[in-house]
């Protein structure tokens, strides 16, 4: 299965906004875990926005790709 991630998934992720963040992150390691489930893929203007996004959050609020 393939999967389309949306831009603000990806924003809940790597910043663990309150109330997203779980649900972000589980959606995230699905993707990556053992049993891998589906293929993610982000279109390419989403790297544009991640990268004016979280220049603008201070760097200890964004979580490391583990």
């Amino acid at each position: 299965m393939r999967v389309l991630l949306d831009t603000n998934i990806l924003i809940d992720f790597f910043t663990k906004r309150n109330g997203f963040g779980e649900p972000a992150k589980a959606i995230m390691f699905r993707l990556k875990g053992k049993k891998k489930k589906a293929d993610g893929y982000i279109s390419a203007h989403t790297v544009m926005d991640l990268c004016y996004y979280l220049r603008k959050v201070p760097r200890d609020k964004i979580s490391r790709i583990v």
